[in-house]
């Protein structure tokens, strides 16, 4: 008979990338040294971070290619996307990046994907505004086939501030609203 902790290594961090969550690896971490050893370790945690990311994400937009501007480099949309208008690719402090002019957008068909079916998400991005309009949402983030139904929206309105807003089911009965106190400042 063998006991577990006479396993290679490689062996348990076979065993310990099927834990499921990382609270149950922490846990299981507290067992013994040799465990706790390679849980922390940060070779085995970035193995676990890269699967993490393969199995979940769901978009990573580059701006890599100014030909493929709405290319998805996590290849979880296979590159299905529309442009309308003339976005053009620019460069900012954090390397590529779009720049929209108001009337342009980038639309990609996601109802269908099954990753997008989620009750938790994450999303970030980072918005340089030139100038604003009085009257108009400036969206960055949406997600409404129908307004009526479910969506979703990271945007502002005019020279106000950063909203967003979630609608979770028809005829507008839970709305979720979250506005933030800072003003939107241009060229900053």
């Amino acid at each position: 008979m063998v006991a577990i902790n006479s396993l290679p290594p490689e062996v348990l961090t076979n065993i310990f990338n099927k834990i499921p969550t990382l609270s149950e690896l922490f846990s299981i971490s507290t067992a013994c040294r040799l465990w706790h050893s390679i849980i922390i370790d940060e070779w085995f945690l970035q193995q676990r971070f890269e699967r993490f990311k393969k199995e979940n994400i769901i978009g990573h937009w580059k701006f890599e290619d100014a030909s493929y501007i709405g290319h998805d480099s996590s290849g979880y949309t296979k590159d299905n996307y529309s442009i309308i208008g003339q976005p053009t690719q620019t460069n900012c402090f954090l390397g590529k990046s779009i720049q929209f002019d108001g009337r342009s957008m980038i639309t990609i068909p996601v109802k269908d994907l099954a990753r997008y079916q989620t009750d938790y998400f994450a999303m970030s991005c980072w918005i340089y505004c030139d100038k604003t309009f009085p009257t108009e949402w400036q969206v960055a983030v949406g997600s409404w086939y129908d307004w009526t139904n479910s969506w979703f929206h990271l945007g502002f309105y005019g020279q106000e501030t950063l909203h967003n807003q979630i609608l979770i089911s028809k005829r507008h009965q839970y709305q979720f609203n979250c506005h933030s106190k800072t003003k939107i400042q241009t060229k900053r």
